[in-house]
């Protein structure tokens, strides 16, 4: 898939859609944006948002009588992927150890996640 680029709004709909295990119409789309995200979006801006990822592939819908339902046809774990990997690449020149280093500058490590860091660096051994 072309990778196109999502404002940081059509991505909190995407998460949304993501976070339900059915499909979802505008108006419940909606809603849980709004509660989930503390918006106060209307539906018609959410209808905007959805036009929009549907546009770019990565949503389709599919109307079921006089109501459109929303489907990803992208995955979460693709999507986070595609943007870490944009995001190593733009501000780290690909190099993921600089990406690191200049994240825990800003945000130190906890324990448990020096832990867990090392696991996925030992089972790569």
């Amino acid at each position: 898939m072309e990778e196109k680029h999502l404002s940081e709004c059509e991505e909190l709909v995407l998460r949304t859609i993501w976070s339900c295990d059915e499909a979802l119409t505008m108006q419940e789309i909606a809603e849980k944006v709004n509660q989930l995200y503390k918006r106060n979006w209307s539906s018609k801006t959410v209808s905007v948002f959805l036009h929009r990822i549907v546009q770019k592939g990565y949503l389709t819908a599919k109307r079921k009588g006089r109501v459109f339902y929303y489907y990803p046809l992208v995955d979460e774990a693709e999507y986070r992927q595609q943007a870490i990997s944009k995001c190593i690449e733009v501000w780290s020149d690909g190099h993921v150890d600089s990406f690191l280093a200049a994240f825990v500058q800003k945000r130190p490590l906890t324990e448990e996640e020096k832990i867990r860091i090392r696991g996925m660096i030992d089972a790569m051994e």
